[in-house]
């Protein structure tokens, strides 16, 4: 190939990679993880108030969604891995948009929210970054890391975006019109996502992705090896760790004597630190050819969650940082091992029943700091459990050992 035509080619790889990086940035940003998740306190509010239905019954409504992101993770990542994601996600997002503009039509009792609830997280399955990465994973070899990392700061720009969104939108209306107006936003999204994402499975298949015998690999061949139990342990002691302080913070920082606004704006530096966690992340993991970065990131946000246990308000914010910094580094480091211990043939699948027992950690967090709070009468002791639940998440890492699967020096899809 002439010169000319070699850089007409490499300047339409850069951009092929550019539009799907944006893809996996869109689609974390408005996904039903990023919509329901961050956005619920505001509901828990509004619900109360309109209905006198007590937050703990309200909250009720998120562990069956959890619960729906446990169990079903794996499964739509089996469809990923079998299908195209990118029309499995696009159909997601219209699926759940449309339901969540409808979902003020059926809500009468908090039942009916509970239910309510389950549906749109089943509907909205294939718009979780188990699917919604999947085609980065396929087309990205030596800078996989990176492209995961940066695709997953859309859901940090979507946590900051959306509360906003649905909280002006209820101002201006009720409870339903914040529903209606997240429904609409998926229902935009889906066809930039369908454009973005690019190339289908197929494609993919050709530029180097998974070959089509290794799809025949299963859930259950890659759960006799010892990684893949390693790997569900760091997830489910990242989620435990990361999520109670995450969610107990601003009360936390309330009982040191700060007003709630004052709280409010110190919890959001981990948004900000969040997105720094998974860019230095990718860039780590693509750099060493080892799983060992995960031991110092993780272990920065044990420390931090660790200060925090003993609180002091001129330590609060580096340590918030720190834990920060871990929650936007745990998700991509997750599917990156995946992809370099068991290779792509069946990523989603693997990625997906990791991703959820981050979610059960999730689950479990805030409930078991909360309940230690209420006992003790601080929150001493649950943040030093979640700092060694991090701490034993960090050690996991040192388990692993070597990648099995080596990086293409000469990869052809456009992450190069």
């Amino acid at each position: 190939m002439n010169p000319a035509a070699t850089s007409i080619t490499q300047a339409g790889l850069r951009a092929s990679a550019t539009r799907m990086i944006a893809g996996g940035m869109l689609g974390n940003m408005v996904s039903v993880n990023t919509a329901l998740t961050f956005t619920f306190g505001i509901f828990i509010s509004t619900l109360h108030a309109a209905y006198g239905w007590s937050r703990a019954d309200i909250a009720v409504a998120m562990t069956c969604f959890t619960l729906v992101a446990f169990l079903g993770s794996s499964l739509i990542g089996r469809a990923s891995d079998l299908g195209d994601p990118r029309r499995i996600a696009v159909m997601s997002f219209v699926a759940f948009g449309f339901a969540l503009m409808l979902l003020p039509l059926f809500v009468r009792s908090v039942q009916s929210l509970w239910l309510a609830y389950t549906l749109v997280a089943i509907l909205g399955l294939g718009t979780s970054p188990v699917v919604i990465n999947r085609p980065l994973v396929a087309a990205f070899s030596r800078h996989r890391g990176l492209a995961i990392a940066l695709a997953l700061t859309g859901s940090g720009i979507g946590g900051f975006v959306l509360p906003q969104v649905a909280a002006a939108l209820i101002a201006r209306g009720d409870w339903r019109s914040g529903y209606t107006g997240l429904g609409a936003l998926a229902l935009i999204a889906a066809p930039a996502v369908w454009f973005l994402l690019g190339k289908s499975a197929p494609a993919m298949e050709r530029a180097g992705g998974p070959r089509a015998s290794d799809r025949s690999v299963r859930l259950g061949d890659v759960a006799r090896s010892r990684v893949f139990w390693i790997l569900s342990g760091i997830a489910l002691c990242g989620g435990l760790g990361m999520s109670g302080p995450a969610a107990h913070l601003v009360p936390m920082l309330g009982d040191q004597g700060l007003d709630a606004q004052t709280a409010a704006r110190l919890a959001a530096v981990i948004g900000l630190a969040s997105v720094i966690g998974r860019l230095l992340t990718g860039a780590a993991l693509d750099r060493f050819d080892t799983p060992l970065p995960g031991v110092p990131l993780l272990a920065l946000g044990a420390a931090g969650v660790g200060i925090l246990s003993h609180p002091d308000l001129h330590t609060a914010v580096p340590a918030i940082a720190m834990l920060g910094f871990v929650i936007g580094a745990e998700l991509a480091m997750l599917a990156y091992y995946s992809s370099r211990y068991f290779g792509l043939g069946a990523h989603a699948t693997i990625f997906g029943w990791t991703y959820g027992m981050v979610s059960v950690g999730s689950a479990i967090g805030p409930v078991l700091v909360g309940a230690l709070r209420d006992g003790q009468g601080d929150y001493r002791l649950g943040f030093a459990l979640s700092a060694g639940a991090l701490g034993l998440s960090s050690f996991l890492c040192v388990l692993l050992g070597p990648y099995p699967l080596a990086v293409k020096a000469d990869d052809s899809s456009p992450g190069g």
